[in-house]
């Protein structure tokens, strides 16, 4: 019942009140203002208890405080009288809805099914209410006191500020405890001790390294050394002037703290008494969620809070859905089988999740991004969906299947499978039509691309003058290395290239059109693979030597290789190696034997170079070295680029995109170099745009030959003139400019200088003596060898006098 307060009575025509009166006035004034803000505030206690549930249950969920929002915080806020959050949801997605809800850190468990229910707040929408209770924290069994008693219905910054020093607090004790117990260094001597240290790189997060270590720590020795966690980073300063300040064992106690989820027994702390064991606190705070069935038309869903946690907040150890699917978008957009964690994090893709997120590293988008664990499950658990197959043989099973097989302009166009084989044949099919134009192409097997050592790749490739550039036109990644092998992929692919252009494979000494030529090294079972593919498809089934004969020239290059292997580098064998070398240029059947013969029985060739010459006497290897000895036109053969540089450059190009890579990988790597060639190849077809401003005339490519080797001689000149600088230098007898009179002092140190400058002249001396011995003997030497050229060749002039001899008989 309200008070009645009575008023004092005053003479409205008086002009004066008294003093009691007035004071009297003014108590009871202030008095009766005190008593209606306190009914104010209880009515409005009442008033402000919001109903969430249906209001005509006894057990109605009731809060005193509602927030509007249009997220679920990580760690809502509580109270005994319960707090609920309106989420508003329209702009999200049913499944976005529940990952909203699955982020809060808090551990919580389900404790009954889902109930229908009415909620008043949202117009008795009919929702389903989930009821969670929060199951607490698991921490050290030392937790310190301050963290024990932090009972918290709301979070704020103080709280993890102080958890934070409390952790760094602990774990620089545990290091002093370490050095105490001298347990810190292997060894370990008074002189040992800890200090802060920042390490000069930086990261491949874009962050400075810090670490606790012993002075006389470095990568070799068993000093103490130990990272600090970049959780700590933020209390840097605390934890130096931890180390600078005096620490006593009293101070001893821990400050771990993980999520439920967590699998460690241990806390991880050198604890006086040992690692803690993780423990268990529970938690009596009650969570519900209120969804309408209908989001549609009710797009709110509402998250209430009622108790006090009895603990401390664990740590923000879940990565919230929204940042989890914009992470799977960039690794998607790399899509790169191969992709790991590390590379993740130096691609420059990355940057744009940064950027979206206002961040500079991952610790700055959110803190259970720092450990990178977490990011390599969230890798691998993509690459699995986007792979589920594997990267190896099953992994291009599984590609072939779903995206090349009988689907147009595929790059896998056969794949054989099986338990002993395994061949891919990767082409374009325009690619395939510029490569029918051809006369020639090139064939090589490179060795450094795949990871599985038993997996090689085999390609086709040419120099094209009209475009300037390399162009491949076909891989091959087989499992297998053999005559048999090399067979059935000169069948597959060419029986491919028929299929996918409509164009029949026709060779010029079989057909009188088509493929003149092949280049490739001296590869025996490359060699003879595509001689018996020539004798399946020809007609009359010749052997296979005869059609190497008519089509296969060999590199020079690695020829000339084989000539320096067998030889060496000695300047002895300079002659010799210019006798092998005439192998390429003899003008004649005959003089091609007869210089293998005389190579066979000079006296200086050891069994190695026999061995060589041996070997370059067979047909099938003559034939395809010297125009003489090759059933192939003369003017075809000398047409044809008589090395294998455009499939070297290719290979250059494929191991730039990496090495030792998955097949699956290495097969998409390929696709990209071959898509961009035949993209480059039809734009100066279709539209006369260049690759490069570079010319493409034949002049031009001689002038930057000339220009390369003329950088490499003035190179090799500018060795020798520092060379010839450095020996001036250091036989120099000083500058003689100085004519002033020195104290005695210096006159000793100039005596002695000059009886060093006396002594390196005499050393000079010696070398110039020794240099001009050596050039006598050298020319000695070279006098010996034309003798023996000379013999060589009248033995030549007489054995070709002889053969014409018994010709005319």
């Amino acid at each position: 019942m309200d008070e009645i307060i009575s008023l004092p009575q005053l003479d409205p025509w008086s002009d004066t009140v008294s003093i009691d009166s007035s004071l009297q006035f003014e108590d009871e004034r202030y008095r009766e203002e005190r008593l209606v803000t306190e009914e104010e505030e209880e009515e409005e206690k009442i008033e402000t208890t919001t109903v969430i549930s249906s209001d005509v249950s006894d057990k109605a969920t009731r809060v005193m405080k509602v927030n509007y929002t249009t997220d679920l915080p990580e760690y809502p806020e509580t109270s005994e009288n319960g707090v609920a959050y309106i989420i508003n949801t329209s702009s999200m997605t049913p499944e976005a809805v529940d990952a909203m809800c699955n982020n809060v850190q808090y551990c919580h468990k389900r404790l009954q099914p889902p109930k229908p229910t009415h909620c008043s707040v949202l117009n008795n929408a009919y929702c389903k209410r989930m009821t969670y209770i929060c199951t607490g924290i698991t921490h050290c069994e030392y937790l310190h006191p301050q963290l024990q008693e932090m009972h918290h219905t709301k979070l704020c910054d103080d709280d993890w500020k102080k958890i934070i020093q409390l952790r760094a607090n602990s774990f620089v004790l545990s290091i002093f405890h370490l050095f105490m117990s001298r347990r810190a260094c292997q060894n370990q001597e008074d002189s040992c001790s800890f200090q802060l240290v920042a390490s000069e790189n930086v990261t491949i997060s874009n962050m400075h390294q810090y670490s606790i270590q012993c002075p006389h720590s470095t990568p070799a020795n068993y000093h103490f050394f130990r990272p600090i966690p970049a959780t700590l980073y933020s209390e840097l300063p605390f934890i130096q002037e931890r180390l600078n300040g005096t620490i006593t064992a009293s101070d001893e106690l821990c400050a771990v703290i993980e999520q439920n989820s967590t699998r460690r027994k241990h806390c991880g702390v050198e604890h006086i008494q040992g690692r803690g064991k993780l423990i268990h606190t529970n938690c009596n705070v009650q969570f519900r969620l209120f969804q309408p069935y209908n989001l549609i038309d009710c797009p709110y869903i509402i998250w209430t809070s009622h108790g006090v946690h009895c603990h401390p907040p664990p740590p923000p150890s879940r990565t919230p859905q929204q940042l989890v699917d914009s992470l799977l978008t960039v690794i998607k957009k790399i899509n790169d089988p191969s992709l790991t964690t590390r590379t993740l994090l130096k691609n420059p893709a990355l940057q744009s999740f940064y950027e979206h997120w206002n961040g500079k590293s991952l610790s700055d988008v959110h803190k259970s991004l720092i450990n990178l664990d977490k990011i390599s499950f969230i890798l691998r658990k993509q690459q699995l969906l986007n792979y589920p197959y594997g990267q190896h043989l099953i992994g291009v099973q599984h590609e072939w299947d779903v995206s090349h097989k009988n689907k147009p302009n595929s790059y896998i166009k056969n794949l054989i499978l099986n338990e002993e084989k395994f061949m891919a044949v990767c082409f374009y099919t325009e690619a395939a039509k510029v490569l029918l134009k051809r006369d020639s192409f090139e064939i090589d097997m490179t060795f450094k691309r795949i990871k599985a050592s038993e997996i090689n790749e085999v390609v086709f490739a040419a120099f094209l003058p009209e475009l300037n550039k390399v162009v491949t036109f076909v891989r091959i990644f087989v499992n297998q290395e053999s005559t048999e092998m090399y067979t059935q992929l000169f069948h597959t692919v060419f029986n491919a290239i028929a299929k996918e252009t409509g164009q029949r494979i026709q060779w010029k000494h079989l057909h009188q059109s088509g493929f003149g030529a092949v280049v490739m090294d001296m590869d025996s079972k490359q060699m003879s693979g595509l001689g018996r593919y020539l004798s399946d498809i020809d007609d009359h089934h010749r052997p296979w030597q005869w059609h190497v004969q008519h089509v296969i020239i060999y590199c020079t290059i690695h020829f000339k290789r084989g000539i320096l292997k067998a030889v060496g580098t000695a300047f002895s064998g300079n002659f010799l190696r210019q006798q092998m070398e005439q192998l390429l240029y003899v003008s004649t059947r005959e003089e091609y034997f007869e210089l293998c013969n005389l190579i066979i029985s000079d006296k200086q060739s050891t069994e190695q170079i026999r061995f060589w010459a041996i070997h370059k006497k067979q047909l099938c290897i003559a034939s395809g070295l010297n125009a003489s000895c090759s059933l192939m036109d003369n003017e075809l053969f000398f047409q044809i680029r008589r090395h294998t540089n455009a499939v070297e450059k290719t290979h250059w190009k494929s191991t730039s995109l990496g090495k030792q890579l998955s097949i699956l990988k290495a097969i998409q790597m390929g696709q990209i170099l071959d898509e961009t060639d035949l993209k480059q190849y039809l734009g100066k077809v279709t539209h006369g745009v260049n690759h490069s401003w570079r010319s493409s005339s034949l002049s031009s490519r001689y002038a930057l030959q000339e220009s390369r080797h003329r950088r490499k001689r003035q190179r090799h000149e500018t060795d020798y003139n520092d060379g010839i600088s450095v020996i001036s230098s250091a036989s120099s007898s000083g500058s003689r400019s100085q004519s002033r009179s020195r104290p005695r002092s210096q006159r000793g140190g100039t005596l002695r200088r000059v009886a060093s400058i006396t002594s390196a002249s005499q050393a000079q001396e010696i070398s110039i003596e020794q240099s001009r011995l050596e050039l006598q003997a050298e020319t000695a030497r070279v006098r010996r060898m034309e003798l023996e050229n000379e013999k060589l060749e009248l033995e030549l002039i007489n054995l070709r006098e002889a053969a014409r001899g018994r010709a005319d008989l």
